[in-house]
């Protein structure tokens, strides 16, 4: 990479070359990105996210625009901020926010061209359940949990209540 990083994120584009955002060097978090380019086994650099940040998810929905989402943010602050980074003009833009700030959560991309965004640490406790589960490609907007066909709650795995199975 032309700058070393670690708790970066690695996308896939559609070009097949390679977006490396984010992460820290050293103590510094890093707002910059990268392509990879396999062909000619290069990296080359590219805009710079509005945050720097580490623990956040990359996302390629159908629009070929890569969804970055929430992660820690300066001084181990978590983000509810959403940004979008566009292949063809090499820039990232802002888009709308989580309802809650979230790290380390996982981010899938679903059937239907959403991208579920659940879990992770959330007020120094574990998000347990989806409070804001879903974000809209096609809008660039994220509705709140009223706004979603989905429900998710989480269920303890063993609450002490049951004797694990032999």
């Amino acid at each position: 990479m032309a700058e070393p990083r670690v708790k970066h994120t690695a996308t896939l584009l559609a070009d097949g070359k390679a977006l490396i955002t984010g992460g820290a060097s050293g103590r510094a978090l890093l707002a910059s990105a990268e392509l990879y380019d396999p062909s000619t086994r290069n990296f080359v650099a590219t805009g710079s996210m509005h945050w720097a940040r580490v623990g956040f998810t990359a996302t390629l929905p159908r629009n070929g625009k890569v969804l970055i989402a929430g992660g820690y943010v300066e001084h181990h602050k978590r983000s509810a901020s959403a940004e979008l980074y566009d292949p063809a003009k090499g820039t990232f833009v802002t888009t709308g926010t989580m309802v809650s700030p979230r790290a380390t959560h996982s981010a899938t991309l679903l059937p239907n061209g959403k991208v579920l965004i659940v879990g992770g640490i959330q007020n120094d406790f574990l998000a347990g359940f989806c409070q804001n589960p879903i974000w809209l490609v096609q809008k660039c907007t994220i509705p709140t949990l009223a706004d979603s066909p989905l429900r998710v709650r989480s269920q303890p795995h063993n609450n002490g209540s049951h004797a694990p199975r032999s």
